[in-house]
């Protein structure tokens, strides 16, 4: 029978990782969108993190997503409204999923 090129052995799902992450989110002002760099541990540039911001997160501000970088992510918030917002620390919970 031809190979369909699978290996053999036991099939391994990818390594999934869990926390939490203090984030204090800086004074925005209308318009505006800051990138927040946190550290998380053992995060490589080749990862996937993926972060849940609290429910108490200031009304008005808006996660917009993040990059993964060696050591941790640079997170981007934005405040669309018409006045400033200054975020208070607040804790996120996030899921990184390593690179392979």
């Amino acid at each position: 029978m031809p190979s369909l090129g699978y290996a053999r052995g036991p099939r391994r799902g990818p390594q999934i990782v869990r926390g939490t992450v203090a984030i204090d989110p800086p004074s925005l002002t209308t318009g505006t969108k800051n990138s927040v760099s946190v550290t998380i541990t053992g995060v490589k540039v080749t990862d996937i993190v993926i972060l849940e911001p609290p429910s108490t997160l200031e009304a008005g501000l808006v996660y917009q997503g993040c990059r993964a970088k060696n050591g941790g992510a640079d997170v981007d918030i934005a405040n669309p409204t018409a006045g400033t917002i200054d975020g208070a620390s607040r804790t996120w919970t996030y899921k990184i999923i390593k690179a392979a």
